[in-house]
């Protein structure tokens, strides 16, 4: 054993000087130090290894998988090793080698250390299944608890992802059985294991048996601080049970000691309509189940509880006790009042009204007056409006003008002889705000003319600086408190805009929240409103430091990420959007990971009730739809700017980047929409809300497009495997390509598939076309439209597709040069070549005006012609690309009929009238792109030309010095983005068009 000891020691002296380099990042001396090792020591498996590692590091990917799998064929048992070819697999996300390693190990040499690691490694690849082998494996070589409850959440885990029958019938009565075997042996050792059972019994429907737990002896094991505490979870029981008495009963004296829990109140109101539908009356008082009951409810509260009320007067009457009390901690100055006992009785209220018995509820006082009451106790506090939403319907139309006007007396804020009267507190600044809140809920503003919003938004605006005098002691991170002032005048300005298309409202908008953003740099209201009006006016040189002002943080990159995903590239800054997509796409691959690290650290600590949790959040970031929109538009985004550039071949790169295009980007069966469409504050009347349905037509129209760029992409990778290989390859290129075309399945058949995604191009691109639905737009606070209107409109859905037909024809030509058939093909390849070339002038004329544009007498500002001519340049690039493909195709044809031709003596076959159809075609498309770079080039003038004085920009309204010079910020500001975007456009197709003149 000591010797062991010291050749270990030995061993890891040598090694350190290795570890010590991959620590600090010095790779390249890593590698050096690992060689010089092993020229003394051959057989030291983790030297190599950690070579391998290093070569990894180093992206040298290819050599690095070689050197490591010669060792794992070695079998190694060796912890070193088997740890450093761990850290190695999991960087090159090959997690089932990791099983792999650890699997040979246990066989050799079983110990807890080594079934411990390949346990965690089938956690990396949840496989539950081998999961739950595994872990009763280790269990029987060491009996600990643990390890027996790691085979139950694996056999639980296996039942939540498999066909809910088998999980019901077989797995999850297998994991009740197996925790029941413990109960009986009395190992049951803690309160994770006792939790972890009640999970098994309410994933089986069992709550009997689960009551009996928690109030029984191991219920003991759940602590009090513990949330859910003891007395909630048998109060959820009772409720899932359907048990309403007693679920009643329960969750009134649990309100009793926590009167400002909402959870309570729903479920407690829930219970009791529940009884009143089911005609409940309470058992008979001499009865002895009655008699213990009534005991118990005295020892628990003797004033509160004397029998269940079960009807109507009591439970408004039971309420209104709980707001006496609180009336009375006001009063006596013992404290604040709570919202939850007000709520409450709204909430009564709305239950009645919802079963169309309004009438029957006097005892909980009119909709009017509760509101009224609601308003004048907690109007000062920003979440009142929120609050009453759900509520503020509930009075009729014809008396929400009374009813607001009462809550306005309230506020105790009127004009004075025609003088606007300003808050003298911030208390009375937010009871104004609230007010107006519910004012413009109830369609007050809406029912106003264009001149009386306008003039509303002026008078919010003098109140917003006038506000701005309370928050001048504030940080920096702190919001001013008037700032709902400011959004609530953008909103009225964006009705305006909408009734008048007065586009200098628009900019007005924009000015208006500069300075917001000025006074409150924290907002992420103003921030959000501030990033889609400047996307709106095609600027985005400033929305990525708005979006990093918003300190967005890991979830947080899926539901708010769509707020910048569809400007980023549209608006042609590429390389702003190449850093958006990078950064989007750490989090996706990163959070994998992390989420999965934290199901071990589950695991290890006895948190199981967690775990299924973390997986659920793993399934639906890997197949969240902004993950796929953001990969897709990344690959694209890199083919676009990377190929044919420093010697990387269009062929070569978009071969290296190892799409497979028998298999989409998504499993859209799957996919999860995680946007929060919620996020942007409003306002506005039900009826102009987000609703329901608009939220599905937008997940619908975000779907198709994601499709769209992804059969774009899956066909730009098809065609580069139709073509002939025009060049010796190296070996290390013919292995590559022979990795690429494994990869892709022995199925895979390029012609057919290009075939089949092509059709599926065309079908969806007609499907969207013919769709209402793909035009249909939302509030400005909801979802930006996708860009399919533009791409349709634009005719460049057709351009792709008749490229994509011009590659495979010149293939199939290719293939039957020899056929009497071909003749067919060549005509339509002809065909194509002609309706191709007119399509692209086409789109070339609609998208080639001037930026700025007359509108009646007004000179205005054309956002849309940057994102047209964005989408033009992205589809000329690509049709380059193909073009490309194509000529190989034809030039392999052109070859083939040279070398017949010299081998006949007679007449010579003359080439195909299809090449020269092709030469002149490609001659036109390259007139085409030139004046596509042309027109991009006057934007570009005419950006850095533009005059504000010459626009209708200045809104009369407001000529204040800090309007003015916010003004004069902006139109800067828009000049600069402008050029930027285009300048990045003109060198773009600059370097793409010296291509055409080789093909």
């Amino acid at each position: 054993m000591a010797s062991h000891n010291h050749e270990d020691a030995v061993t890891e002296r040598r090694l350190k000087p290795i570890y010590d380099n991959l620590d600090n990042g010095n790779y390249k001396v890593a590698m050096q130090s690992a060689d010089k090792l092993l020229k003394k020591h051959r057989d030291l498996h983790c030297a190599k290894v950690l070579k391998a590692l290093a070569l990894l590091r180093l992206y040298r990917v290819q050599e690095c998988e070689t050197l490591a799998m010669t060792v794992v064929a070695l079998k190694p048992t060796d912890e070193p090793t088997l740890q450093a070819l761990s850290i190695c697999f999991r960087e090159m996300n090959k997690v089932e080698l990791i099983v792999e390693i650890f699997s040979n190990a246990v066989k050799t040499q079983p110990s807890e250390e080594y079934y411990t690691h390949l346990f965690m490694a089938l956690v990396r690849l949840e496989d539950f299944k081998r999961q739950q082998q595994t872990a009763m494996s280790l269990y029987k070589l060491v009996p600990k608890n643990a390890f027996y409850f790691w085979g139950v959440i694996s056999a639980v885990m296996q039942a939540l992802n498999s066909d809910n029958s088998l999980g019901q019938k077989m797995l999850l009565p297998l994991a009740e059985r197996m925790v029941e075997k413990m109960i009986k042996e009395e190992k049951l050792e803690g309160e994770s294991e006792v939790n972890l059972y009640l999970m098994i019994l309410d994933l089986l429907g069992k709550h009997e048996k689960a009551l009996e737990v928690v109030e029984g002896t191991l219920g003991k094991s759940l602590l009090k601080s513990q949330i859910p505490s003891r007395d909630e979870r048998t109060a959820e029981l009772f409720f899932k049970m359907q048990k309403w008495d007693k679920a009643y009963q329960a969750f009134r004296e649990m309100l009793i000691k926590s009167p400002d829990n909402w959870l309570y109140y729903t479920r407690y109101l829930t219970s009791g309509f529940k009884l009143r539908e089911n005609g409940w009356k309470p058992p008979d008082t001499g009865s002895e189940e009655n008699a213990t009951s009534h005991e118990d409810c005295n020892n628990t509260n003797k004033e509160e509880s004397q029998t269940t009320d079960y009807d109507l007067p009591e439970m408004a009457a039971f309420i209104s006790e709980r707001i006496a009390n609180e009336e009375e901690k006001v009063r006596e100055k013992t404290g604040k009042a709570l919202r939850g006992p007000y709520l409450a009785q709204l909430e009564l209220l709305l239950r009645l009204s919802t079963q169309g018995k309004l009438e029957e509820g006097p005892q909980a006082g009119s909709i009017e007056d509760v509101l009224v009451r609601y308003f004048g106790l907690f109007a000062d506090k920003t979440c009142c409006f929120s609050d009453l939403t759900p509520y503020l319907y509930m009075v009729p139309e014809l008396e929400r003008r009374s009813c607001l006007q009462r809550m306005e007396e309230l506020v105790e804020l009127k004009v004075n002889d025609g003088a606007m009267v300003y808050a003298t507190s911030v208390k009375q600044l937010q009871r104004h705000l609230t007010s107006l809140k519910i004012s413009r809920f109830y369609g007050f503003h809406d029912a106003l003319s264009s001149e009386e919003k306008g003039n509303l938004a002026s008078e919010l605006i003098k109140r917003y600086k006038e506000g701005l005098s309370f928050g001048k002691g504030l940080l920096d991170t702190d919001l001013q408190y008037s700032d709902e002032y400011l959004l609530m005048a953008v909103h009225l300005l964006v009705d305006v805009w909408h009734d008048t298309e007065d586009e200098s409202v628009l900019w007005r908008c924009l000015i208006l929240l500069k300075i917001g953003h000025k006074h409150s740099q924290s907002s992420h209201h103003i921030k959000l409103l501030l990033m889609r009006f400047y996307c709106m006016a095609g600027v985005f040189t400033t929305v990525p430091s708005l979006y990093d002002g918003l300190d967005i943080k890991h979830m947080q990159q899926d539901t708010l990420g769509y707020n910048a995903l569809k400007y980023a590239k549209s608006l042609g800054q590429l390389s702003s959007a190449g850093q958006f997509y990078n950064s989007t796409l750490r989090f996706f691959i990163s959070g994998r990971r992390e989420v999965t690290e934290y199901m071990i650290a589950s695991y290890r600590f006895g948190t199981y009730e967690k775990i299924p949790e973390f997986l659920n959040f793993s399934t639906k970031i890997k197949h969240s739809l902004h993950f796929a929109h953001t990969a897709i538009e990344k690959k694209l985004l890199d083919i676009l700017k990377e190929s044919e550039k420093e010697g990387k071949s269009f062929t070569e790169f978009v071969r290296n980047m190892e799409i497979d295009p028998s298999q989409g980007t998504a499993e859209w069966d799957k996919v999860t929409d995680q946007r929060d469409l919620n996020i942007m504050v409003s306002w506005n009347p039900p009826h102009r809300q987000m609703s329901a349905d608009d939220k599905a037509v937008s997940l619908r129209q975000e779907t198709s497009w994601v499709k769209l760029r992804d059969y774009l992409l899956r066909l730009l990778a098809v065609s580069i495997d139709l073509q002939p290989s025009t060049h010796a390859l190296t070996e290390s290129q013919n292995n590559r390509e022979k990795n690429v075309v494994d990869n892709k399945g022995d199925n895979y058949n390029a012609k057919e598939s290009g075939k089949s995604l092509l059709q599926n191009f065309e079908d969806l691109l007609q499907a969207c076309s013919k769709d209402q639905e793909t035009r249909q737009k939302f509030p400005i606070q909801g979802p930006p439209t996708p860009l399919t209107i533009e791409y349709l409109d634009g005719n460049l859905g057709t351009v792709m597709a008749l490229s994509f037909h011009l590659v495979q024809e010149s293939y199939k030509i290719n293939e039957a040069v020899a056929d009497e058939s071909s003749q067919t093909i060549q005509d339509s390849f002809c065909k194509h070549c002609e309706k191709l070339k007119n399509t692209l002038q086409e789109s070339l004329k609609r998208s080639r005006r001037g930026l700025v544009r007359e509108d009646g007498e007004k000179r205005i500002l054309d956002r849309e012609v940057l994102t047209e001519l964005t989408l033009l340049t992205e589809t000329s690039v690509y049709l380059v690309y193909l073009l490309g493909i194509a000529c190989r195709s034809l030039s392999g044809l052109k070859n083939k009929i040279s070398k017949r031709n010299k081998k006949k003596k007679n007449t010579p076959k003359p080439l195909p009238e299809c090449i020269g159809t092709f030469q002149s075609m490609v001659e036109d498309i390259g007139q085409i792109i030139a004046g596509l770079q042309t027109a991009i080039r006057e934007l570009e003038s005419d950006a850095k030309s533009l005059d504000k004085n010459q626009l209708t920009l200045t809104y009369s309204r407001d000529q204040s010095e800090e309007f003015a010079e916010g003004e004069s910020e902006l139109w800067a500001t828009v000049s600069e983005s402008y050029q930027e975007s285009l300048k990045e456009l003109s060198e773009l197709l600059q370097s793409k068009q010296e291509l055409l003149p080789n093909l």
